[in-house]
């Protein structure tokens, strides 16, 4: 599955699913590769870092704009990352961000993960959040087989 981050506002959200949901780059959104980060993945790494229960950030995991159950393989579809990671991920500073990449690749989700991979991407991730946070948007993922 390709899932592909991207921060926007209701405005670049509805002009995205007016178009069919493609590539968020097709309208100028800048994306980060998050191949293998499902929106289970995402809970997981919600459950990390905050007191969330795991059945609660699963659950806001696959919310999406239009549907309840959506199905992530028939896609693409859009979800969103929930409120509670764009929160504290931001947060994590240097050092423990190398801890929270140990521990979220010892959880299964990321197994076979390379650390240095995990980091790298966990950085991107702060930073989208950091400047979404700052301009008011959503995070959102695009998933698509």
């Amino acid at each position: 599955m390709i899932t592909d981050m991207f921060a926007a506002d209701a405005v670049r959200l509805r002009a995205l699913n007016d178009d069919g949901l493609p590539h968020p780059s097709t309208h100028g959104l800048r994306s980060i590769a998050a191949r293998d980060v499902d929106p289970v993945s995402l809970a997981v790494l919600e459950v990390l870092l905050t007191d969330v229960a795991v059945e609660e950030a699963v659950a806001e995991a696959v919310r999406t704009p239009a549907q309840e159950a959506p199905d992530l393989y028939a896609g693409p579809v859009l979800t969103f990352v929930n409120a509670g990671l764009v929160r504290a991920l931001p947060a994590v500073d240097d050092a423990a961000l190398e801890i929270l990449a140990t521990d979220w690749i010892a959880n299964g989700e990321l197994a076979g993960a390379q650390h240095a991979a995990v980091v790298d991407w966990l950085t991107a991730a702060r930073s989208l959040f950091r400047d979404a946070a700052a301009k008011d948007r959503l995070i959102c993922v695009w998933n698509c087989l």
